[in-house]
């Protein structure tokens, strides 16, 4: 019991400290990335879609590392900046925003 009560925490420290280098790593990157006055991005193919079959199968296709386009070529979806400052954050959700009257 002891010994399982040993495990149990000895892998939630590990686990947060491999969190916390894969968080920091992260950053690095993003910097580099903003350094070179370029910027990340998510793609994010279903958003808005209410076909659930469709998003999946965008959902599953875009974890593969695929981008999915509509039959003009258009890619289908829309993508999001990894690191946002206030005002994009700000301005993203007021476009989400619906007047009801």
């Amino acid at each position: 019991m002891i010994w399982d009560l040993a495990k149990l925490v000895y892998r939630k420290f590990t686990a947060s400290k491999k969190q916390k280098l894969d968080d920091s790593e992260y950053i690095k990157h993003l910097d580099t990335i903003s350094d070179q006055d370029c910027s990340a991005h998510y793609y994010l193919p279903s958003i808005g879609l209410t076909d659930n079959s469709f998003r999946n199968s965008l959902g599953y296709l875009a974890r593969k590392r695929f981008i999915i386009t509509d039959s003009d070529g258009v890619i289908v979806g829309n993508v999001a900046k990894a690191r946002m400052n206030s005002n994009e954050l700000a301005e993203q959700r007021r476009s989400t925003f619906k007047i009801i009257e």
